[in-house]
């Protein structure tokens, strides 16, 4: 056995208690120690260097299984024009990208922002354009400016321009009587927790296209 494979088959068993999954990264010219991967307990694999949308499969991904041809790939995104332009604001690399993949997998389009102020700027510019986002989604805690700060500025932006009011829900590992108090008078919408969900994600979802055609 290599040393690299000796090493992760320590790693993969001293980790078999864990009920989550044991992903190994392995070179395309290391895929002949796959076997041994496998004997030593692990359920997966990448393959280095590593695409940011073959990882975010392998989290949404329950199955893991390492006797795939390929690198576990999302499937092909069902983009259409109808889908809905997003702006996602959220600092958390791991949180945007999975959040990103979803949204492209369910056909929409989303734009995605590290900070309430770039938040702030990619809204006003939408607007400008004439290209307004339909939904955004707002992590609560950022850097530079919070969610909350952005949200009751886009409202002043919104009310400024006197344009439609933008539905805007906010991202939060935590859901507390205080913090729907704080986001709602802050202007936000509704809540949507951490990791995005695919199901809630689906019903706010939703709802728009129920008020879309009410109005």
């Amino acid at each position: 056995m290599a040393p690299s494979a000796r090493k992760t088959a320590e790693i993969a068993r001293a980790s078999r208690t864990s009920d989550s999954q044991r992903i190994v990264l392995v070179t395309p010219h290391a895929r002949g120690e796959l076997p041994v991967h496998k004997e030593s307990g692990f359920s997966g694999y990448l393959i280095k260097p590593i695409r940011a949308a073959s990882l975010a499969a392998r989290f949404e991904d329950e199955r893991g299984n390492i006797d795939d041809v390929e690198p576990c790939l999302p499937a092909r995104s069902h983009h259409t024009q109808e889908g809905l332009s997003i702006l996602v604001a959220e600092d958390n690399e791991s949180n945007a990208l999975l959040a990103r993949v979803l949204l492209e997998r369910l056909g929409h389009r989303p734009v995605m922002v590290g900070n309430g102020a770039l938040a702030i700027e990619s809204f006003a510019a939408a607007h400008k354009a004439g290209t307004p986002y339909d939904l955004v989604l707002m992590d609560v805690h950022m850097p530079e400016v919070d969610g909350m700060s952005a949200t009751r500025t886009i409202r002043m932006q919104e009310s400024a321009a006197h344009a439609a009011r933008t539905p805007i829900f906010a991202l939060t590992a935590t859901v507390t009587s205080d913090d729907r108090e704080a986001c709602h008078a802050a202007g936000m919408d509704g809540f949507l927790t951490k990791p995005l969900d695919r199901e809630h994600l689906l019903k706010v979802l939703a709802g728009l296209n129920k008020a879309a055609i009410a109005a």
